[in-house]
Formats: C-alpha cells, sequence, structure tokens
C-alpha cells in the first residue's frame, strides 16, 4: 500500500473538514456520556477558517492513497502562559479512515508532529481526547503519550446534575466559621 503523508494545503480543507466529521461522528457513536459538540459543525464557515489558518500559520498534515486524502493531523504551537514554564504543541485533531487503521499511519503522523515540536525546541505535546475512547487512549500510549491532566465536566442540562442543587437551601447550609 504506498501511502503518502504531506503538508495540507488550501485546496485540501474540503476533505479535511469531511474527516472532521467522521472524527465527531466516531466519537459521538463511542461515548457513554452525552457528546457535547456540534455535529454539524465540521462543515460550517468557521471550521473552515479554522482549518484554513491551521494550514496557513501552524501545522496540518495529510495521509493520501491514490490521490484520496484517507487522514489528517492538525496541530498548534501554544506559548508558555500563567504559570507553565515552557511552550507545549497542541494536537487539535489526529484521524484515520477506519479501512487504513493499523497501518501505520497515526503512528507516522504522531512521529512527524514529534519531528516538529523537536524542530521548535518544544518538549512537551498534550492533547485531548473522550475518557471513553479507550482505542484512541491505548495507541497513543503506545506512541509515548501519558496521562498527565484530568478534565472534569458536569452537564447542567441533565437533571440528574441539577436535582440536588434544587432541593438544597440555605438552611441546609452551614458555616461553620472559626474565629480567633
Amino acid at each position: 500500500m504506498n501511502i503518502i503523508i504531506r503538508k495540507a494545503i488550501l485546496e485540501d480543507i474540503n476533505d479535511i473538514q469531511s474527516l472532521s466529521q467522521k472524527l465527531i461522528e466516531y466519537e459521538n457513536n463511542i461515548c457513554k456520556n452525552e457528546y457535547m459538540v456540534d455535529l454539524d459543525w465540521s462543515h460550517s464557515d468557521d471550521a473552515y477558517q479554522i482549518f484554513k489558518m491551521l494550514i496557513e500559520k501552524h501545522y496540518v498534515y495529510i495521509a493520501e492513497h491514490n490521490k484520496k486524502i484517507i487522514g489528517y493531523m492538525a496541530g498548534r504551537i501554544i506559548p508558555k502562559s500563567g504559570c507553565d514554564t515552557f511552550d507545549i504543541m497542541k494536537l487539535d485533531n489526529l484521524y484515520v479512515e477506519k479501512l487504513y487503521r493499523s497501518c501505520g499511519i497515526g503512528t507516522a503522523f504522531l512521529n512527524i508532529f514529534k519531528k516538529i515540536c523537536l524542530n521548535n525546541k518544544i518538549n512537551f505535546i498534550k492533547l485531548d481526547t473522550l475518557s471513553d475512547n479507550e482505542k484512541t487512549i491505548k495507541f497513543y500510549k503506545k506512541n509515548g503519550l501519558y496521562n498527565y491532566n484530568t478534565i472534569m465536566m458536569c452537564n447542567l442540562n441533565n437533571e440528574s446534575s441539577i436535582k440536588d442543587i434544587n432541593n438544597t437551601t440555605n438552611k441546609d447550609i452551614k458555616i461553620k466559621q472559626l474565629i480567633k
């Protein structure tokens, strides 16, 4: 199988948007919790502008087989801010069509990303993936990434999340004040 990985160009945006749509649908299908992403975002003007900016100013690579785009990776440098002491490389998206998974394309994308980091003197890669996405988590761990941080969420549109709030009154809350 002859797979070519190259830097994306603006003419690739429509194909990248279509793959982004497949990524969103894939995550939506495996997510055990409520998925909180606009399922129509990938083909929006906002998505087009973001992918355009990533191609022009950051890092987007595509994988092609027989001149058909079958995968993409998008990422960017995030300068240090706040209490951070270093820049990081954020992997925004990585997706490979199902037929081409387990062929080394995802690993090749990550190796390219790691080389970009080293060329920019960046030592850390950051990415987010759904906690339910066990196959993807296993893939990233196999490629040297590890759990560093946990992001917790609470969906306040869910009745069970707000049930206790609605049943709480001020008299239920006791504040102990320490006076010295």
